[in-house]
């Protein structure tokens, strides 16, 4: 058997079958073409359901003369140069492999102009790639891709096209899922002469809103919350509904990273785990979201559709994700602050999925873990922990309020400085992790959570039967431990109170419980909490938030009793002191 090297024409068609399933997958290569190019109004033109004919119109930047004859050659693309790039694609298509798998398979032509240019020029693709010879063209500045007779001179991928109506569902269901995501440029959608879809350019949040509502339905900002949080490099802001009956399928689940459309296991575990407790059985929640992060903290280019990533932090993403809807779908944002959101998030020049401007300039050589957000932010997302704090408190009488206000910074990982109105603090934030994990217990609450990834520790043969009847008793405080065999165990869940705990800290402090001699208590469970180290590390913004708030409510039950050995004001007058003349 001779091994050969494959003519162009069965290369591009073979890995045309990867990219061009279905009419609605060259609608989404087109549409991303014409993102990324920077257009304000994008027109597309359906005829027999995306068989007969496709057309996509753009007003971006254009394709120069020079340049037309390589944009449907295999891998040629002006968004990627070095191996580096990959690390930090901020575009929509960055292969180089769309128009030259559509030409494959289709009679495919390309009109453009550039704005420096004083005509248009046209070009046609053939099998192998190859662009004809340019000639001139009418056209307004922008890009015209036309792609007809899809499948012609295949008939067995042909006859696997559903009906016309079918087809033009899912090219519907394309648009709509980019228009989401692109809020500031209009488009329109064809059908056979008629226009189907004609979303105006969105210019206020209520304008948004009626966009949203024009391609998710009215129903769903029915009983849609918005709401905005940001920190750790990241912000994940949009609309949840958790309506009383539910939702009856997933179709208005929408999740956009840096304004691509995804799914990712990770992702929709935190948004599920955080709205577990409000949807009804057999039903599911609504939701768009949109999640902002460095292009260097997640890779794209796992999946030939681009919608998979792999994050690089996927535990911290999944623990943001989770608090931040937890706390959205409870409180939400005043319209005045999504207005504000919204006029930050400005038409980008070139491709939409550049960091907006407020967060290039927030996070300019952003690394999850070393955030810098705005005071007016954080002091909203301290309101929002406030009120789930206060919420425990009005079932208790005689309990003073205490406000610690924003954190400030963090000195030396040991301890935290707050500010509220002319009052200063100073919080250890151990003793304080301490104190809230021991008083859930001495509560007796067991609101815990599943790790994304479970812990694994080894216990000795000689503790694993005090291990057994320390498991029973765990699960009352919201552990959730199993053997996998005589000498290791795995932790799925940990009480929420623990979820900042250090990894290697919580199973030390597991393998200390299980040498103990004495029976299984809650005693001996405070007693060996005390005992062990809580891993210091420098705290997110989120977690600094989370602290506050647990510790004003912590305190505003003793502050009959004096402060919290974790609290320590700062006075004017004792700061004086240190600063006598001499």
């Amino acid at each position: 058997m001779t091994i050969r090297i494959l003519p162009p024409a069965i290369a591009n068609q073979i890995a045309a079958g990867e990219v061009v399933e279905r009419p609605a997958s060259v609608i989404k290569e087109l549409l991303e073409n014409a993102v990324d190019a920077g257009a304000s109004f994008i027109d597309i033109l359906i005829e027999r359901g995306g068989s007969r004919l496709i057309e996509v119109r753009d007003n971006g930047v254009g394709i120069d003369k020079s340049d037309l004859l390589l944009a449907a050659r295999p891998h040629a693309t002006s968004k990627i140069s070095r191996l580096e790039d990959l690390s930090q694609i901020d575009s929509l298509g960055f292969r180089g492999e769309a128009l030259a798998s559509i030409g494959s398979v289709s009679r495919m032509s390309i009109v453009s102009r550039t704005k420096e240019s004083n005509t248009a020029w046209k070009t046609n693709v053939d099998f192998a790639g190859h662009a004809s010879d340019v000639v001139p063209a009418a056209q307004e500045v922008g890009t015209t891709v036309s792609v007809r007779d899809l499948f012609f001179a295949h008939p067995a991928r042909k006859k696997f096209l559903r009906s016309e109506n079918t087809e033009f569902a899912h090219i519907e269901t394309v648009v709509k899922r980019l228009a989401l995501s692109i809020p500031h440029t209009r488009i329109r959608l064809k059908h056979n002469g008629k226009v189907v879809l004609d979303l105006l350019p969105s210019q206020s949040f209520a304008e948004q809103q009626r966009r949203v509502a024009k391609v998710l339905g009215g129903n769903f900002l029915d009983s849609a919350k918005y709401f905005s949080t940001e920190g750790d490099g990241m912000r994940l802001a949009g609309w949840i509904s958790v309506r009383e009956e539910g939702w009856p399928n997933t179709q208005r689940q929408h999740f956009y990273l840096n304004g691509r459309w995804i799914r990712d296991r990770a992702v929709l575990h935190g948004i599920r785990q955080a709205l577990s407790n409000m949807v009804v059985a057999d039903s599911q929640p609504a939701y768009l979201l949109y999640l902002e992060l460095p292009a260097t903290e997640f890779d794209i280019n796992v999946h030939p559709t681009k919608q998979e990533v792999r994050f690089s932090e996927p535990r911290l993403i999944h623990d943001f994700i989770y608090s931040s809807v937890v706390s959205g779908v409870t409180h939400g944002v005043q319209p005045e602050i999504a207005q504000i959101r919204l006029q930050q998030d400005e038409p980008r020049e070139s491709s939409h999925l550049r960091p907006s401007s407020a967060f290039k300039s927030a996070y300019p050589h952003s690394k999850l873990g070393s955030s810098q957000v705005s005071q007016y932010q954080v002091r909203q997302q301290l309101r929002a922990y406030e009120v789930m704090a206060n919420s425990d408190q009005k079932q208790e009488k005689s309990v003073t309020q205490v406000k610690l206000g924003d954190p400030i910074a963090q000195l030396f990982d040991h301890y935290l400085i707050s500010h509220y109105q002319s009052n200063w603090y100073l919080i250890h934030i151990a003793r304080a992790r301490l104190a809230l994990a021991i008083e859930s217990f001495n509560r007796g609450q067991s609101e815990s959570q599943p790790l994304l990834i479970p812990e694994t520790i080894q216990i000795s043969h000689q503790h694993h039967q005090a291990m057994v009847g320390w498991v029973e008793h765990l699960q009352a405080y919201g552990f959730s431990i199993g053997a996998l065999s005589e000498s290791q165990w795995v932790i799925r869940r940990i009480p929420i109170v623990m979820r900042y705990f250090d990894g290697a800290a919580m199973k030390t402090f597991i393998a200390r419980l299980a040498e103990e001699e004495q029976t299984a208590s809650r005693e001996k469970l405070i007693s060996v909490l005390r005992e062990d180290q809580v891993a210091l590390c420098q705290l997110t913004t989120e977690e600094k938030l989370q602290l506050l708030a647990n510790c004003q409510q912590y305190a505003s039950r003793l502050t009959k009793e004096g402060w919290p050995d974790f609290i320590v004001p700062i006075a004017e007058d004792w700061l004086a002191t240190q600063f006598v003349a001499s």
